[in-house]
């Protein structure tokens, strides 16, 4: 059966939308609140209407449902449609999506994501329901003739909420999850119209697995990181028809496009600053988490992080973090973390000072390292390659420099 069309500002009225969101909302909230683990079963959301809350489900307890509630009517404002109070009352997953539709159906405004959730101290950005829709009419000018879109991503933060709901559901486009095929099985499922919601490691991962044979117009779109030019010749040689690489953040949803390994098109619904962008309806300047390098008017090419943080398979990773994790860790005296050289890989690596007096041998301390490492940080968190050593790497005029792997 063919979806119907909905309004973008009504994205939860798309079959199986509101189902989507929620359960990808819950499974990062929990993990959120168990770092390390034991995270909940997966969540299928074909399946929320039995699935229920407590200890023959998702194993939440009382103060778990209390956090969850409170994200949830945090991200949709639940509180403005006067239902946020039932979903505590509520024993089964169902009952929050209908109680959320009720809310939306009263007020939908506005929406809230948040970013660094798991990466750093939480912020929360609130986006106008009807400047995301704009925004989403223009996304469905670039995408002709789809008929069916696949994503790799989340659907709770920004760039998944976009593409993943409000832009099927003003195209009457179905969803297929493609997050538990592997990248061979994506490819030979591919189908003509197909758009695919991807990031940079998805796209790489891709390619390596089915470097060639794909199907004629299937689409692309990543976002979370600047998209390699290796990436956008090799997909491009496999036969995909366009790689839409999309820059915003958090805090702004999309700036800019580019389909090259060029630089970015600003979108008409921004203005250029000295300091960064505006939106063209008014207001103040945004806050961007990089430095724009203007080329041109309207086209920009994307500088250094503001914050310090790196990508890491398309995730805003804070090193100050991770590197204050690990030197928490009983035989740790200091750490320095740094992404890795392309040469390298993609991840982190650390480079450990133990402490003087320790007894542990440095595979042993390896070994603990990698637990402890586990236990406290997200997956994009976690170094991969470790070096251990009595001083930490610095130039002879005592600069921080960096080490091989």
């Amino acid at each position: 059966m063919t979806p119907l069309a909905v309004d973008a500002r009504h994205w939860w009225r798309a079959s199986g939308a509101l189902e989507r969101y929620l359960t990808d909302l819950v499974a990062v909230e929990v993990r959120i609140l168990r770092p390390g683990g034991p995270w909940p079963p997966h969540i299928d959301p074909h399946q929320v209407r039995t699935t229920t809350l407590g200890p023959d489900g998702l194993g939440l307890d009382s103060l778990e449902c209390i956090a969850v509630a409170a994200a949830l009517s945090e991200a949709l404002h639940l509180h403005r449609g006067g239902l946020a109070d039932t979903l505590l009352t509520a024993p089964l997953l169902g009952a929050w999506v209908d109680a959320a539709a009720a809310a939306l159906d009263r007020f939908s405004d506005l929406m809230t994501v948040r970013s660094s959730g798991s990466t750093g101290r939480s912020r929360s950005h609130v986006h106008k329901t009807d400047a995301l829709a704009m925004e989403v009419g223009l996304w469905a000018e670039m995408l002709p003739g789809r008929r069916r879109i696949r994503t790799a991503v989340a659907c709770h933060h920004i760039y998944g909420f976009l593409f993943t709901l409000m832009l099927p559901a003003a195209m009457a486009l179905p969803v297929e999850d493609a997050r538990s095929f592997s990248p061979g099985a994506v490819a030979a499922t591919m189908r003509p119209g197909d758009v695919i919601i991807g990031h940079p490691v998805f796209w790489d991962s891709l390619l390596r697995a089915a470097p060639s044979g794909w199907p004629p117009d299937v689409i692309g779109v990543t976002s979370g990181a600047p998209c390699a030019a290796a990436i956008f010749s090799g997909v491009r040689a496999a036969g995909l028809l366009r790689l839409i690489d999309v820059y915003g953040s958090s805090e702004t949803a999309g700036i800019g496009w580019r389909d090259e390994p060029a630089a970015y098109q600003l979108l008409p619904l921004w203005e250029r600053r000295q300091d960064g962008v505006q939106a063209a309806s008014g207001g103040p300047a945004a806050a961007l988490p990089d430095r724009l390098d203007w080329d041109g008017g309207q086209r920009f090419r994307i500088g250094a992080r503001n914050d310090g943080a790196v990508m890491v398979g398309g995730i805003n990773v804070d090193l100050g973090r991770v590197r204050a994790v690990l030197r928490e860790h009983p035989d740790v005296a200091d750490a320095v973390v740094r992404l890795m050289r392309p040469s390298e890989g993609a991840r982190l690596k650390a480079f450990l000072k133990p402490l003087e007096d320790s007894s542990v041998n440095v595979e042993a301390l390896r070994l603990s390292v990698l637990d402890f490492a586990e236990a406290r940080l997200s997956v994009p968190e976690r170094p991969r390659a470790y070096r251990f050593g009595r001083d930490l790497p610095q130039s002879e005029t005592g600069k921080p420099t960096d080490w091989d792997v």
